[in-house]
């Protein structure tokens, strides 16, 4: 079963079409960019150009994990699009997922190695604690008493040294399952999109695809190092960058934005009115600092003179230039660096 869609449709998208051209920063439209994406805090918007090729008055290509077929917007250089045709197909794995793939096979089979050397274990304990004692002779129950003694305090000994590697492999499969499904490597399908073009004539031709993503986004985070001899505080702005389309975003055009196409352009609501003492240090007109990441996000620092910072009524934008994303791993680039007097009591 397919679906069939055709370009006028996308008038029915268009307040959400509206709102991402408004927070569309230049870079993000630029053509010959190759790949550029904007980021709102619970998805993405990604404009990228390849080659596809052209045969027998179509061409076909797959969106990344996440894509949504329904904002596919194609435009094909020296060519007419008619009418899109998408279908699902299985996902296929990026170089950065197989690579995920197989540390987890490999950390699954040292574990199942070590499982299966507990559970003989095991079983040679629950033999030996019910030996069969067939003669009624002292000397041979003493015999078989000793024998049994030493070969269940060494089972126990190696029960005891095989259970906590055991639990270790445990969780570095876990640890590596986690990460291949935050870099998109869970079964799943993508959409395999057919176009219809006009004219009809094979060949390479050069395809420009702006699309959403569903699993990609952005969150604030701040680091405050307190600076005591200076009588300063130095305060970091951050955003964690995520995204799980399986696919490394190489030398991208990054731009962020608060905005999000589904909330309307609506601004937060106010928070409580609540009235008390003024605390020495405040971060005004800023959002409240979050927890610190995990310890495995990279950190990719960059000054402030290098970011073009936007802010309008409702929304605010920050163009980073070319970055690197990898698929999973959430990635802290900084986006702002303030230094505030705060004088320390002593």
């Amino acid at each position: 079963m397919f679906r069939v869609f055709l370009f006028v449709l996308t008038l029915l998208s268009l307040p959400a079409a509206s709102l991402a051209a408004a927070a569309e920063p230049q870079a993000a439209r630029a053509e010959g960019s190759g790949l550029s994406v904007l980021v709102y805090p619970s998805g993405a918007r990604m404009t990228l150009e390849k080659d596809l090729k052209a045969l027998n008055g179509a061409v076909t290509f797959e969106l990344p994990r996440g894509a949504s077929a329904q904002s596919l917007d194609l435009t094909l250089r020296d060519r007419t699009v008619i009418s899109l045709e998408s279908v699902p197909a299985p996902a296929p794995d990026s170089p950065a997922v197989s690579e995920l793939r197989d540390r987890l096979h490999e950390a699954q089979r040292a574990m199942a190695a070590v499982e299966g050397e507990l559970a003989a274990t095991e079983a040679r304990l629950a033999l030996w604690g019910n030996a069969p004692v067939r003669s009624a002779q002292a000397a041979d129950i003493e015999k078989l008493d000793a024998l049994l003694a030493s070969r269940i305090a060494k089972l126990h000994e190696a029960r005891a040294a095989l259970e906590p590697r055991f639990e270790e492999l445990k969780r570095n499969v876990e640890r590596w399952q986690n990460a291949l499904d935050a870099a998109g490597g869970a079964p799943a399908d993508v959409e395999r999109i057919t176009a219809k073009i006009f004219p009809a004539t094979d060949g390479t031709v050069r395809a420009r695809l702006v699309f959403t993503l569903n699993n990609c986004g952005w969150k604030p985070s701040y680091r405050i190092d307190a600076l005591p001899a200076q009588n300063l505080v130095k305060v970091v702005q951050m955003a964690e960058v995520f995204q799980g389309t399986g696919l490394d975003w190489n030398n991208a055009e990054l731009t962020l934005t608060s905005a999000n196409p589904g909330n309307g352009l609506d601004p937060l609501p106010l928070r409580p009115w609540v009235v008390q003492p003024q605390p020495l240090l405040r971060m005004a007109n800023k959002a409240e600092p979050m927890a610190a990441a995990p310890a495995p996000m990279a950190m990719l620092a960059a000054g402030a003179d290098e970011i073009a910072v936007s802010e309008q009524a409702t929304y605010s934008s920050w163009d980073l230039g070319r970055r690197n994303i990898p698929a999973g791993a959430p990635v802290r680039l900084a986006l702002d660096e303030m230094t505030w007097k705060a004088p320390y009591n002593r």
